[in-house]
């Protein structure tokens, strides 16, 4: 917590351990710091023993702003996409919460205001559709 004090961070790359401290995560929230999370990337540095003690769900429900992220692609071998359909397959997100990780993404991304107005509408339009049935 000192770091975000001296600091003054906005965003953590990676960032899960997070996950072992309640109040940090509560300040996490409260001040909207976003985690940029790649979970493939933290299971096969063994960060995580597995996808499935990622603690990307937990830090997603606990209201810390998270993104997902690749790491490396080239090194992991993951795209986004994968990233993101491995979230939905293997742990259940729904395809809501894969919609908010990805607005989260670009809520925060350098990129102008237009742009990111743009994306962030095509989200919610395409997440109001997967909702309905109609996508």
């Amino acid at each position: 917590m000192r770091a975000l004090d001296l600091l003054g961070v906005a965003r953590i790359e990676h960032g899960v351990r997070a996950i072992e401290d309640d109040a940090l995560l509560d300040r996490l929230a409260t001040e909207g710091v976003t985690l940029d999370v790649c979970p493939w990337s933290n299971v096969r540095l063994r960060v995580v023993r597995d996808l499935l003690a990622h603690p990307i769900r937990r830090l997603h429900e606990r209201g810390v702003r998270v993104t997902v992220n690749t790491d490396d692609p080239t090194v992991f071998g993951r795209t986004l996409s994968q990233e993101i359909v491995s979230l939905v397959d293997d742990l259940g997100f729904s395809p809501a919460d894969a919609a908010q990780l990805q607005a989260n993404a670009f809520a925060v991304a350098a990129m102008p205001q237009a742009a990111r107005d743009s994306a962030l509408g095509e989200i919610e339009v395409l997440a109001r559709e997967i909702e309905s049935g109609k996508a």
